[in-house]
């Protein structure tokens, strides 16, 4: 049996063992190939899964935001609009915060 290598930081133990695969002799290229395959899967999925909790995050916290705004000054004091501009100014290419999205 090959030599385990160590997992590189941030890397999952099951990551490194497809990784592993890869550089073990008797491994066939289709399946180096495959379990590659695996882990940039695997790796995309994390990825993807914490840049869905980040949006989930910030909503909460913009939705969070306007909803003291409002308690606190009143709807008619264009808390909305007043936020849609200043992210805008401020994050001039970020998409999906005009006040019609907020």
């Amino acid at each position: 049996m090959a030599a385990s290598l160590p997992c590189p930081r941030g890397r999952r133990p099951e990551e490194s063992r497809l990784l592993q695969s890869c550089h073990s002799p008797g491994a066939s290229d289709g399946h180096a190939r495959q379990s590659r395959a695996d882990a940039v899967r695997a790796a995309s999925t994390r990825a993807l899964a914490a840049v869905n909790t980040a949006i989930i995050e910030l909503s909460w916290q913009i939705g969070e935001h306007i909803s003291r705004k409002v308690e606190r000054d009143g709807w008619g004091q264009s808390t909305v609009d007043a936020l849609a501009a200043h992210i805008h100014r401020h994050q001039p290419n970020a998409r999906g915060f005009s006040a019609s999205n907020l």
